[in-house]
């Protein structure tokens, strides 16, 4: 998500995208602070998109794992989050089902 890629459109330019919404933010009135949480999360948000999984093959219940070559962007994302990332593994690769009356935690299935 976050690489140009090679297409190229000569009538984008994120240099100054970026600059006109940093002074869009300043017109608002959101502080240096408030510019640099939201700069965070959207870079947390972009790792996000890079972490894949694949099938577990240690798991019982056919559940997935993260991939190893998405292992950093895991990182990341949890370390500018502020998360555990436990418990952010956990949330990615599991799913909870919610009835009336219980819960019951299930590996995530990814095709």
């Amino acid at each position: 998500f976050i690489s140009k890629g090679p297409l190229h459109d000569p009538q984008l330019d994120d240099t100054n995208d970026f600059i006109e919404c940093d002074q869009s933010m300043d017109h608002m009135g959101l502080s240096t602070q408030d510019k640099i949480n939201i700069y965070g999360t959207v870079a947390a948000l972009l790792h996000l998109g890079n972490i894949n999984f694949e099938d577990d093959p240690e798991s019982t219940k056919g559940g997935c794992k993260v991939t190893s070559s998405t292992e950093q962007s895991l990182t990341i994302t949890s370390e500018m989050l502020g998360l555990d990332i436990r418990d952010l593994r956990n949330a990615l690769i599991t799913r909870v089902i919610m009835t009336r009356t219980t819960s019951k935690n299930n590996d995530n299935i990814i095709p």
